[in-house]
């Protein structure tokens, strides 16, 4: 079970990693045009196109690392001390995010729609799952 859990975590990190590089690249998807994109990934009102491709290319890299931890810490590999603090930390910003991006305040405040939408049904719900799949690789430590 842990192991499937672990190969989940790192194959919707993955996959979100790979979205990223496809922005960095110039993909709309979900958009139907560039210019409509920020709205819908990025949500900071006033915001009217995507941000630079190197910010993106690191938010990409940053998820890709995120998704590695999972499998190294079920399969064993490398340093056990330095994933277990690594679950941690992503179990922690994780719940923040998905806790935070549910808040009134969060959302009527911070961001423009249809980001704010998106996130109330899909963005904040994936990140609080997320964060309980590092909790119970922490809770059921292979």
């Amino acid at each position: 079970m842990i192991p499937l859990i672990a190969a989940a975590l790192s194959a919707g990190l993955g996959l979100i990693a790979l979205l990223h590089l496809y922005w960095a690249f110039g993909g709309n998807w979900p958009a139907t045009e560039r210019k409509r994109l920020p709205a819908m990934v990025v949500g900071q009102k006033g915001l009217t196109q995507m941000p630079p491709t190197w910010i993106t290319l690191t938010v990409a890299t940053l998820i890709f690392l995120a998704a590695m931890v999972p499998l190294l810490w079920v399969f064993h590999l490398g340093p056990q001390p330095l994933w277990f603090a690594a679950l941690v930390v992503l179990a922690l910003v994780f719940l923040l995010r998905g806790a935070i991006g549910l808040t009134p305040w969060f959302g009527n405040f911070l961001c423009q729609e249809p980001f704010a939408t998106l996130n109330k049904r899909y963005y904040s719900p994936l990140c609080l799952g997320f964060a309980v799949g590092f909790g119970l690789l922490l809770a059921f430590q292979p």
